[in-house]
């Protein structure tokens, strides 16, 4: 193809254009999308998703694959013959696994389908002994102490699920096309005092403020300096000044935003 470039003609090959261009990623199938899309046709399909568990015998393994898109994990049944013999090995509780293969009628009990896996690619490996999340019920001490595999539990995944779909539905509810409500988000530090507890929760820099100015005879100017923002700051406890500053403007206001209220009994937060 030519092109005008400084009053010349340039070749310019299409295929170089072409590839010049970022390539639109692909997601994988999740699990709940690949039950929902008519598994009888049995196409192929790839998926990615963690072991919550995995039964080996000597010809064949049944793993359960978890991705979180569903309350129950989905069973993978891996012919060990289709491998080499140290792929499958590898593969523990709280492995990461990319699998391609067909969804069937499950012959077993306990499940409707299973996934017959053609091809395994293993993401990440994870060592039984070290792993902290294992198959039964954790104390939320434990939990809070793994903060960051606790979403791999059934009660902690289920409530995420539900509070993407409660969110989803109340935005749904005052959308604006049907209420003509229009969602703020009203800042998390703030120095209002909402309902009398805003100073529970103050906010103060980490590290030590610069050399200060104390020139005011009241220490005021070394007050005002030592606060990150230039006054006290705290995290809010209720948006509910913020909310009816803005429904003087926009009217019809809403929020799904975080509040730090105190009450008497005190757990640990996490």
């Amino acid at each position: 193809m030519l092109s005008w470039r400084g009053g010349h003609r340039v070749f310019a090959p299409k295929a170089v254009r072409w590839y010049s261009r970022p390539a639109a990623y692909v997601l994988p199938h999740t699990i709940k999308q690949l039950l929902a899309s008519s598994p009888e046709a049995e196409i192929d399909a790839t998926l990615t998703g963690f072991v919550r568990s995995i039964r080996k015998q000597k010809h064949v393994a049944f793993a359960d694959i978890s991705d979180g898109s569903t309350p129950f994990p989905l069973q993978a049944v891996i012919e060990s013959d289709k491998f080499e013999p140290d792929t499958v090995h590898r593969i523990t509780s709280g492995s990461n696994l990319k699998l391609t293969g067909k969804l069937v009628k499950s012959s077993g009990e306990g499940q409707e389908w299973d996934f017959n896996v053609a091809e395994m690619e293993v993401l990440g490996t994870c060592d039984p002994a070290a792993y902290p999340i294992q198959k039964k019920t954790h104390t939320h001490e434990h939990l809070r102490a793994n903060a960051h595999l606790r979403p791999r539990t059934d009660e902690t995944s289920a409530m995420l699920r539900t509070r993407a779909l409660l969110n989803r539905s109340i935005c749904d509810y005052f959308d604006w096309k049907s209420e003509q409500f229009i969602q703020v988000h009203p800042p998390i530090i703030t120095s209002s005092d909402t309902e009398g507890a805003g100073e529970t929760f103050r906010v103060n820099p980490a590290s030590e403020p610069p050399e200060l100015d104390s020139t005011g005879s009241d220490g005021s100017a070394l007050e005002a300096k030592s606060e990150f923002f230039g006054a006290p700051a705290y995290l809010s406890v209720s948006a509910q000044l913020h909310l009816e500053a803005l429904s003087h403007s926009l009217s019809r206001v809403y929020t799904l935003a975080p509040s730090f209220p105190v009450y008497a009994v005190i757990g640990s937060f996490a």
